[in-house]
């Protein structure tokens, strides 16, 4: 979820203040973004790194929000099985309707107090169950709207571009940390004189330390133009 709140948070520009972000699918992940910045030990959390721990009616919120809820649900009301949530959203019946707005009255009803009680103006949800969005938003704006906060609620429908993109940008915070401990750390123990970072203007005639050529190509630098090309180039 941390991958995906990053990613998503980047891929689609997002700028509240406070942001909630919730992948649905074969489990129920979760993250907070808070001024630009991931919240990995959110107070809402209570220690657990995410709601899928917290209790909700008579299980987890996990029990509830996730594919194996649907599944067990479809089951119960018709004595049939299906194979997936995808299944039920395409050959939509009176049951499988009546089981999607029940999953979003229930989303909305676990959320409301955490929305509230953090300022959160964003909702961001991602996974394979978001993508039955227009069978489940119904209930989940009508609990929203009891709160009577204004929620901006945001479907991703490329869940995994965001989260490769996520995870290179973390990669580049993280290598950045690293090598930022290490250069505070580690002295330099050579006695030759550093090399320019940059070739001069004026290029003296014999060996070169900057040997080059175009390449018809631009050059990048960085984990951000990584995780931008990642993104472009997704199918």
């Amino acid at each position: 979820a941390h991958c995906f709140a990053i990613g998503a948070a980047h891929s689609y520009r997002l700028k509240q203040k406070a942001s909630l972000f919730l992948t649905l699918g074969t489990g129920f992940g979760s993250a907070f973004i808070v001024n630009g910045q991931l919240q990995e030990e959110h107070p809402a959390f209570n220690g657990t790194g995410g709601f899928f721990h917290h209790s909700f009616l008579t299980g987890t919120a996990d029990d509830y929000f996730s594919t194996r809820w649907f599944l067990q649900q479809y089951q119960q009301r018709t004595g049939a099985k299906v194979e997936s949530v995808k299944e039920m959203a395409t050959t939509v019946t009176d049951d499988s309707a009546e089981i999607f707005n029940d999953f979003g009255n229930n989303l909305g009803h676990f959320l409301n107090n955490y929305l509230q009680d953090y300022d959160c103006e964003e909702l961001i949800l991602g996974g394979s169950i978001s993508k039955s969005a227009h069978l489940f938003l119904p209930g989940l704006q009508e609990q929203l709207r009891s709160s009577n906060r204004q929620i901006d609620i945001t479907f991703c429908d490329d869940t995994e571009e965001c989260i490769l993109v996520g995870a290179a940008i973390l990669a580049g915070q993280q290598h950045q940390q690293e090598t930022g401990r290490k250069a505070k750390n580690e002295k330099r123990k050579a006695s030759q004189p550093l090399l320019p970072l940059r070739a001069e203007p004026d290029r003296p005639e014999g060996y070169d330390v900057f040997p080059y050529m175009p390449s018809g190509k631009k050059i990048y630098n960085g984990f951000h133009s990584l995780a931008n090309e990642i993104y472009q180039e997704r199918t």
